[in-house]
């Protein structure tokens, strides 16, 4: 199947609800207005999420993300991405938001919670940046065997929890400094590297890249 779509009807999306699918197009009506986790398998198929722009709970970005109507809250990546950088407006991940698809980076522009697995099983997954705080403590990122470098530009502590079934001792972080404290529980990281000199992120706030314009035209137009 290369696409699929609901009719008006359809208010109720459940997690899992096309888990096993491969689609390349996943359309969402107006009058979705619940919408579990990991809604589709994404694998290294599923190239759009298309959300009525009449919507007025979810929406899709320029790339075909899933979010909520204010892109607060991401749902769900899809396949196509090697790189995925969060909007700015991004400070919530739900589980399985970036999940089993075949992506290289994720960076996260801002401080953000993180639901359980919410970045999980990515088997090509190496670098993961942090340009704020981990707001949570639960298991963020999961089963990523071949992560290898943690960009952190907060200067907040990280919890053990954070990281699940990952490969401690092959990671480098990255650091505003050397995080005898922040990162103590979390052992035996392979080793730390001070961000030099140190960003401006690491003293007040997290770092604001600019906003891709591109992303934001194509998302006025979808």
């Amino acid at each position: 199947m290369t696409e699929i779509s609901f009719p008006d009807s359809v208010t109720y999306l459940g997690s899992f609800c096309f888990a096993v699918a491969r689609i390349k197009i996943f359309n969402i009506g107006k009058n979705v207005n619940y919408i579990g986790i990991c809604i589709i398998g994404a694998d290294d198929v599923l190239e759009k999420i298309i959300v009525d722009r009449n919507n007025p709970y979810y929406a899709h970005d320029g790339l075909y993300n899933l979010y909520s109507k204010n892109f607060t809250v991401l749902y769900q990546v899809n396949a196509i991405q090697e790189h995925y950088v969060t909007l700015q407006t991004v400070n919530y991940f739900k589980s399985q938001a970036i999940n089993s698809i075949p992506i290289k980076s994720v960076t996260i522009t801002q401080d953000c919670y993180f639901e359980s697995n919410a970045i999980s099983y990515c088997d090509q997954l190496v670098n993961i940046t942090f340009h704020g705080r981990i707001l949570s403590q639960t298991s963020a990122v999961v089963g990523i065997y071949e992560l290898s470098i943690i960009w952190y530009y907060s200067s907040n502590p990280v919890y053990k929890a954070v990281l699940a079934s990952v490969p401690i001792s092959n990671i480098v972080v990255y650091c505003c400094n050397s995080f005898n404290s922040n990162f103590s529980t979390i052992v035996p990281i392979k080793s730390f590297e001070c961000v030099n000199p140190v960003v401006q992120s690491c003293k007040v706030n997290p770092i604001r890249t600019p906003f891709n314009i591109s992303v934001f035209i194509a998302m006025l137009l979808n």
